[in-house]
């Protein structure tokens, strides 16, 4: 964000939250341009055996998240909204690659990441027997998009038809991504020499059913702890609202796949 509103780069990708908050607070000469998520990915990771089940059992709990990450601007709010005292939740601050090494050693409770890195979590817990438990925030009422493709207002104006262009690309690099996993993987190990290619394709394999699928593992568990009939009612008005975006023409940007494919476009962007 700080180098798009400076001027250092033109394009780039984020969560929307961060840019909203970051236009609420100041005239940032940036603007979104393409929704790359149309699903919320922000969910909490924790295992099978932490004692948590729902949301609210973050309560007195420890909780990693990345130093600097979209998800704690939107953090506190998810908490409020759902009646849960932020000040009662212990959040530690760390370098995101070592989230999934804190929460296998059980340094944690959970953790705070998108859904797309879950096969990643998913290899380093079973080195240590634990199965990793997804706790989805769009379960719990955080509706909207979430990693989207900015662009700074300079470049709008100036050259709007290379804006236009690089989205084309974006785009239809997305799709070759998602037609061949094993490429996709492969150049991300190519720029990423630390990536565990496997890891990559697997997450390029997922689809759309797996955010749906995060929805209804959640709907499920709180049905299981008598969980309130107007939480269940807006449960139900989500997984409408996903049906729906699982049959549009974006959704089949699957935004899991879509996290590695930002990452290899990265590099790319215009200056």
């Amino acid at each position: 964000m700080t180098k798009l509103g400076t001027g250092a780069a033109d394009m780039g990708t984020g969560g929307l939250a961060a840019l909203l908050q970051a236009r609420a607070q100041s005239p940032v000469p940036v603007k979104a341009v393409l929704s790359i998520y149309t699903l919320q990915p922000d969910a909490i990771f924790t295992t099978e055996d932490s004692g948590i089940s729902t949301l609210k059992d973050v309560a007195g709990k420890n909780i990693a998240t990345a130093t600097f990450s979209s998800s704690n601007v939107v953090w506190p709010l998810v908490l409020k909204a759902n009646g849960i005292d932020p000040a009662k939740v212990d959040v530690l601050k760390a370098d995101p690659g070592a989230l999934a090494p804190m929460l296998a050693a059980g340094k944690v409770a959970g953790t705070i990441n998108w859904v797309t890195v879950a096969p990643a979590f998913v290899k380093t817990l079973s080195e240590t027997g634990k199965k990793l438990k997804v706790i989805a925030w769009s379960d719990y009422g955080f509706d909207g998009y979430g990693l989207s493709l900015f662009a700074s207002e300079k470049i709008l104006s100036e050259r709007p038809e290379t804006v236009k262009k690089f989205v084309r690309a974006y785009m239809k690099a997305t799709l070759m991504a998602i037609a061949d996993s094993s490429a996709a993987a492969a150049a991300v190990k190519a720029m990423v020499p630390e990536i565990d290619v496997d890891v990559a394709r697997a997450i390029f394999r997922l689809g759309p059913a797996d955010g749906q699928r995060y929805q209804q593992e959640g709907r499920r568990r709180r049905l299981r702890e008598g969980a309130s009939r107007q939480n269940l009612e807006v449960d139900r008005r989500s997984a409408k609202h996903t049906a729906r975006q699982a049959r549009s023409r974006n959704r089949r940007r699957s935004f899991v796949r879509a996290q590695l494919t930002t990452r290899a476009l990265r590099p790319r962007a215009r200056r």
